[in-house]
């Protein structure tokens, strides 16, 4: 068998994202980027758990470190101006590992990960723009909401003004 694709624009993105691999939700993470976010071409990270790897929950020095190597490498590949993370309700990577065994934390779990990792990369990447985004299915459709960042502390506030 030969397929040839049909003829698709090739302009660089300076988009990367990172997603769980899992297959129950391929078909949504796709629909959103395309039709939700409008997005055409981006640099992908799809593995068990999305950001997990990159996370504070990861506790392996060497997976963390490999995740980081991967987003390094994509990141500069595509210029990255803008970074998306998704991650969704019912992870199996989550439950499986016992990076959270209760399931009805789950959510708070991973929506703590997707912050901190989109923290971490602002820090590091200032002018990159960081979205993090919560998945959900019911039925036969996702439902993507922003996942919102934390309210900065008094004391949070006081730092970063001085530190600008």
């Amino acid at each position: 068998m030969e397929y040839r694709s049909r003829p698709i624009g090739t302009n660089q993105s300076h988009v990367v994202v990172i997603h769980c691999s899992d297959p129950r939700y391929q078909p949504h993470f796709q629909d959103f980027l395309k039709n939700g976010l409008n997005l055409t071409h981006y640099g992908l990270i799809a593995i068990p758990g999305g950001v997990e790897l990159l996370s504070p929950s990861e506790r392996s020095d060497m997976l963390r470190s490999q995740g980081a190597a991967w987003f390094d490498f994509m990141s500069k590949l595509m210029k990255a101006e803008r970074c998306i993370f998704v991650g969704h309700a019912d992870c199996r990577w989550y439950v499986a590992n016992n990076i959270e065994a209760n399931e009805a934390c789950l959510k708070d779990h991973v929506s703590r990960d997707l912050i901190a990792v989109g923290e971490e990369v602002q820090r590091l990447f200032p002018s990159v723009k960081v979205e993090t985004y919560f998945a959900e299915i019911e039925g036969q459709q996702a439902t993507f909401t922003a996942v919102p960042e934390p309210a900065l502390t008094s004391r949070d506030s006081a730092r970063h003004r001085s530190e600008n």
